[in-house]
């Protein structure tokens, strides 16, 4: 009878300590799931107010492969360190870049990365800029390509989502900028969406008086919608293209965070965003992984 007694407890503590072990491994992987989730909500809301706002900013790189050595990337950190203390210690952002900056884009555009909103560069690049006060250098922040270093320029607030049309004199001489400048003129006595129909050189847009939509602009279009109001015409501006005239012909309200969190929720497990959320994971037992839906 003894036997038997002991024998059931012995199972008695088995079946205890399997529930305890199993108890366990549940509160890790529910503490998982709590970390993904909190992650992806804080990730979800950041994504929303960042898209309240516009950025201007520019870049310094230096490359390095993502496989190279731990030598090679302790190099190049080491020389973007070297590369922010020169501009803290007085040389220009500008000038520093042209001399020492692995952008292959850095001899035609300069280190001018334009304006932009969340989910528009990569991730790191995105969090500098917009953690950065105008006007200050970032600590180095690593990427794919290596490590940058990021100034930020600007900072716009995004009040109403504008839709714009253009007019494009195809000619980026002096000679196009006369004639755009003579069109110009000619608004005092027709309409925008005339003016664009008998003389824009865009053929994809002047048979719909010049519409752009509410899509992103090439950068210097970009910032002149930022500053132009309902029904206003920029003065002429220079791009790659040519010459232009923009026009803001609608404004919409700004989507509210309810109407945009499942797309947001999208668009943060489509780019690097995602990477937090599976650094959030692997802090757990690997045999408890957390699906995310993508």
């Amino acid at each position: 009878m003894n036997r038997k007694n002991s024998r059931a407890r012995k199972i008695i503590v088995l079946l205890v300590s399997v529930w305890l072990v199993a108890s366990v491994f549940a509160f890790a992987a529910h503490r998982q799931q709590i970390d993904v989730k909190e992650i992806e909500s804080r990730l979800i809301d950041e994504a929303y107010e960042r898209s309240q706002w516009m950025i201007r900013a520019s870049h310094i790189l230096v490359a390095v492969n993502e496989d190279a050595s731990h030598r090679k990337q302790a190099q190049a950190l080491e020389k973007i360190l070297e590369l922010r203390q020169t501009i803290l210690d007085g040389q220009t952002f500008a000038s520093v870049a042209k001399n020492y900056s692995d952008d292959p884009t850095i001899k035609e555009s300069g280190p001018d990365l334009g304006y932009f909103t969340v989910f528009e560069q990569l991730y790191p690049i995105e969090t500098a800029a917009f953690e950065t006060p105008v006007g200050a250098i970032s600590q180095p922040v690593k990427t794919r390509f290596g490590y940058h270093i990021i100034q930020t320029t600007e900072r716009v607030s995004i009040k109403k989502r504008k839709g714009v049309a253009h007019l494009l004199v195809k000619d980026s001489s002096s000679r196009g900028y006369q004639k755009i400048l003579t069109l110009a003129k000619m608004l005092n006595d027709i309409s925008f969406e005339s003016l664009v129909k008998n003389f824009s050189d865009d053929p994809l847009t002047k048979t719909q008086g010049g519409e752009l939509g509410f899509d992103r602009l090439i950068n210097p279009l970009e910032k002149t919608r930022l500053l132009l109001g309902l029904n206003q015409v920029s003065k002429p501006i220079q791009s790659s293209q040519g010459w232009h005239l923009i026009k803001v012909t609608e404004l919409r309200e700004m989507p509210s965070f309810q109407n945009v969190r499942q797309s947001l929720r999208h668009r943060i497990h489509l780019d690097q965003r995602v990477e937090r959320i599976l650094e959030a994971i692997s802090r757990n037992d690997s045999l408890y992984p957390v699906a995310i839906s993508r």
